[in-house]
Formats: C-alpha cells, sequence, structure tokens
C-alpha cells in the first residue's frame, strides 16, 4: 500500500537484484530512511488514536455513572411504579443523553424486559414534543388479535340470527378478516354447514294436532281396548303430494349448524317440465294404494299401484 492508501502494484522479486544493482549506496540508504520516518509517523498516529478513544470511552463511562446515580436519587423519592423503562428514558432524555445511549442504559438495567430500539426513539419523540404522561393513550383500530370471546359471542349471535349467513357478509358485519371468522365459526364455535334435507310435504303444528284430535275422538266412540286395537289395524290414511321428476341441486340453501343438531328440512319448491301428483294410501301394516298421475306436456296418464 502506498502513501495515498491505494493497494501497491504487484512486484515481480526476480528483478529486485537487478534494480538494487543499478542504485548507487547514497539512493538506497536515503530510502531506508525514508521508510523508516514513514514507520514512526504511523506509529505515532496509531498512539494518538488509541488515546482518543480510550478518553472517550472514559467520558462514556463518566457520563453512564452520572445517569445512573441521578436515576436511583429520582428512584429513590418516587413510588416503584414509574422506576420503569419508559420514566427512565423521560428522565434521560431530559438531561440531553441521545436516544442511543438510553436504549444501551435500558439494556443494561432491565436486561430481556427492555424496550426495543424502536419503542425507545419513539418514546424519545414523545418526550422531545413535550408528552409527560407514560401511559398509553386510547386509539383507534382492531386488537392485534380477532380470536377473542367477544368476537366470538358477536358471531354465534349472527349465525343464531340468520343460519345462512356467510363467512364474507359476517367479515364485512364486524369488521374481522375472513380468515379469523373462519376460525372462529369451525374451530371456536364447531359449526358446519350442512344442505337441508328435501320432504316433498311439511306439516304444521296446527295439522298435527287436528289429527291427533280426530284420532283420540274415534278411539273413544270405541268401548273396550280390544275394539280401539282392531279400530286402529283396519285406520287407513292418505295424502296427496306433487313429485317433480327434476329436483336440481343447490347449496344456497346451506345452514349452519352443530354436529349434534338435527338435520333441517326444506320442501320441494321447484318447477320442472315434467312432474307427477302422488295421491298415496296406507294402514298399520304399509302401503295400500297409490295414484301416480303423471303430467307431461299436457298429457295424463294414470298408473295405479295396488298392494295386499
Amino acid at each position: 500500500m502506498n502513501l495515498n492508501g491505494d493497494p501497491a502494484p504487484p512486484v515481480n522479486n526476480a528483478l529486485l537484484p537487478d534494480i538494487y544493482s543499478k542504485l548507487d549506496a547514497g539512493t538506497i540508504e536515503k530510502t531506508r530512511v525514508a521508510n523508516t520516518v514513514l514507520k514512526m509517523r504511523l506509529d505515532v498516529e496509531e498512539k494518538v488514536i488509541a488515546k482518543y478513544r480510550r478518553e472517550a470511552e472514559r467520558i462514556r463511562k463518566s457520563q453512564r455513572a452520572s445517569a445512573v446515580a441521578d436515576l436511583s436519587r429520582i428512584a429513590q423519592r418516587l413510588p416503584s411504579t414509574l422506576t420503569e423503562p419508559r420514566f427512565d428514558s423521560q428522565t434521560l432524555r431530559k438531561n440531553g443523553t441521545k436516544c442511543s445511549a438510553i436504549y444501551r442504559e435500558i439494556v443494561e438495567n432491565y436486561g430481556e424486559h427492555a424496550m426495543s430500539m424502536t419503542q425507545v426513539y419513539q418514546w424519545c419523540s414523545w418526550f422531545k414534543d413535550g408528552r409527560t404522561s407514560l401511559k398509553d393513550e386510547p386509539r383507534s383500530g382492531r386488537p392485534h388479535t380477532a380470536n377473542n370471546d367477544w368476537n366470538t359471542a358477536r358471531v354465534d349471535e349472527l349465525i343464531k340470527v340468520d343460519r345462512r349467513v356467510k363467512l364474507k357478509e359476517i367479515s364485512l358485519k364486524l369488521d374481522i378478516p375472513k380468515t379469523n371468522v373462519y376460525e372462529i365459526v369451525h374451530d371456536k364455535l364447531g359449526y358446519r354447514k350442512v344442505s337441508a334435507r328435501w320432504v316433498p310435504k311439511m306439516l304444521s303444528d296446527e295439522h298435527k294436532r287436528q289429527r291427533v284430535e280426530i284420532l283420540l275422538h274415534r278411539c273413544q266412540q270405541e268401548g273396550d281396548h280390544r275394539a280401539r286395537n282392531k279400530l286402529l289395524e283396519h285406520l287407513i290414511t292418505g295424502d296427496e303430494t306433487w313429485l317433480h321428476l327434476s329436483t336440481p341441486e343447490t347449496k344456497r340453501a346451506m345452514t349452519w349448524k352443530h354436529p349434534s343438531s338435527p338435520v333441517t328440512k326444506k320442501l320441494k319448491v321447484q318447477q320442472a317440465a315434467t312432474k307427477e301428483i302422488a295421491t298415496v294410501f296406507w294402514d298399520s301394516r304399509g302401503l295400500i294404494l297409490l295414484l301416480l298421475d303423471i303430467v307431461s306436456k299436457g298429457k295424463i296418464d294414470i298408473v295405479k299401484h295396488l298392494t295386499g
């Protein structure tokens, strides 16, 4: 390396004897003296730099010891709840200490419980702007995690109101990420979305009550127990319903349910080009008569099925 700090070009050692043979003794001696002086200057510079480094380290240690002593005296006069990293950073900032030095001081005093460097710089900025409170101010925004008990109760309430509500709708209404809604619905609440079971007809409570009353009234007309059993054996009932030959499946009617909840039912309301009306009669032993009126393109064909 030359005096300017640039790397020296490679030297061919085989040519050195020839070069020295062409130089006189005076030139060689001057070169040796110059190299010796240069080496002495470099040694002096290194010693001066080392001296300044030791002095700077001594000043930093002195300032750190002074700051720690100030903190100790203040902590003895204040409640223990205030002797926390935020209070330390506030005190050091008032004394004119730099943020980087404050961070090193807090890490040395609190170890793993120390604030991060980003937090130290943030609090130093707030103290510089005139803030005096050490408590977190209220701020807007959703919590760090949405899978809490409060959001779980809100999601459960929405599902109970509308069993067909979609995850996207829940996410928009409650301002919760869709991924968190999925975890709440499936993992925490245990809901599963299933399709309703198709049935030809659903009797209302009033229809069921009327049929029970008619049967009880007819049984009361019979005298003894044997006559009632005979009546039940010969009792024939019937019903009719539309049977559509094409019932396309759809998932729009899927509802949320727990694994232990009963399967929901839904009427077949789809219209089809070809359909049939079934008239069924049965007794206690099973099917007696089935009449199928097939309706297709304005034509009606009657198919009878008689049993037993």
